[in-house]
């Protein structure tokens, strides 16, 4: 399927197979340049060039620079945006973040969600994935390692285990999506594992921080992961990884997209001009269910929850909030 914006062709997906463990050489990439600050660790995509990291995203491929506008919008026609909330408004939601098929897409439409996957037949189960990614042969082994990702997630549900585990908290808890926690081990390996994702999401609700989900993160120039196609994921083409450009963390206090360096800065916070790959799999239904799917990018039913929460604990969504 082709999806494009300005003339930029959609990244190419990786083969599910591996090659030979090599570290690329790629444009201005600095790999092996780590950041580390308030407990968050990427690797920088890009170099200090003074300003000009707009005018650098567009060169090495991502067809997104910092500066674009329209990834919002995008957003709205795919109906990525939960019921009539305008992710957009919603202060600290990330919602511009490019994808290796360019144009704002983050994932690849509504499907089966975690508690259909869990209980539907290979049969069933079918007609909730798209057919143009997903055939009925590849239910199977998609479902396994759906499960593999859950059963996993049962093991650090909680933050003690998940620090137990090497796990240490990224973000604060983000709109639509919940704090992001990494594991160093898992993210330097540059092995994509469907029972050994990088990283946890924990969010806040009724006053108890729960495990709602699990998100995996594949950094260019570590084993075979490269910049301009996608790595190889879960069965199928069903999974879409996304990139988020101009990334400024200021600790655990919040995350906003589409900065510059200097800006971010300036109020403290740590820099990434493009962090690819990620992708969040929701597989904590205790917590909440995502009702677009277990490969949704936001989770609609989560943000209710988040802020009925901050309205006073409980888990329906207060008088007044957008659902």
């Amino acid at each position: 399927m082709s999806d494009s914006m300005n003339g930029v062709p959609e990244a190419p997906k990786a083969s599910k197979g591996r090659g030979k463990t090599m570290l690329m050489a790629w444009g201005v990439l600095l790999v092996g340049a780590a950041v580390a600050v308030g407990g968050y660790f990427v690797y920088d995509a890009m170099s200090d060039d003074g300003g000009g990291d707009t005018q650098a995203a567009a060169n090495q491929g991502t067809g997104v620079s910092s500066e674009q506008e329209g990834i919002v919008n995008a957003l709205e026609d795919e109906g990525l945006l939960p019921d009539d909330t305008d992710a957009s408004e919603v202060e600290g939601a990330l919602v511009r973040g490019a994808s290796g098929q360019v144009g704002g897409k983050h994932d690849n439409g509504e499907s089966a969600t975690f508690t259909q996957v869990s209980t539907l037949s290979d049969e069933e189960l079918v007609s909730l994935f798209p057919s143009e990614y997903v055939s009925p042969d590849q239910i199977p082994a998609l479902k396994a390692e759906i499960m593999a990702a859950r059963e996993f997630a049962k093991t650090v549900d909680t933050v003690e285990k998940a620090q137990a585990a090497g796990f240490y908290q990224a973000t604060n808890d983000v709109p639509f999506m919940g704090e992001h926690w990494l594991s160093r081990a898992y993210l330097t390996d540059g092995i994509f594992d469907a029972a050994k994702p990088e990283g946890l999401l924990f969010s806040t609700i009724d006053g108890e921080r729960k495990l709602v989900g699990v998100w995996f993160l594949q950094i260019p120039g570590i084993g075979d992961v490269k910049p301009d196609i996608e790595p190889a994921g879960f069965t199928s083409n069903f999974d879409l990884w996304h990139a988020h450009i101009g990334l400024c963390i200021v600790k655990l206090q919040g995350a906003s997209e589409g900065e510059t360096r200097e800006g971010c800065e300036a109020k403290g916070g740590t820099y990434t001009a493009d962090l690819r790959w990620m992708m969040h799999v929701w597989v904590a239904p205790e917590a909440t269910e995502n009702p677009r799917g277990v490969f949704g990018y936001l989770n609609g039913d989560l943000y209710k929850k988040q802020q009925a929460t901050k309205a006073g604990g409980s888990s329906e969504s207060p008088s007044g909030v957008n659902q």
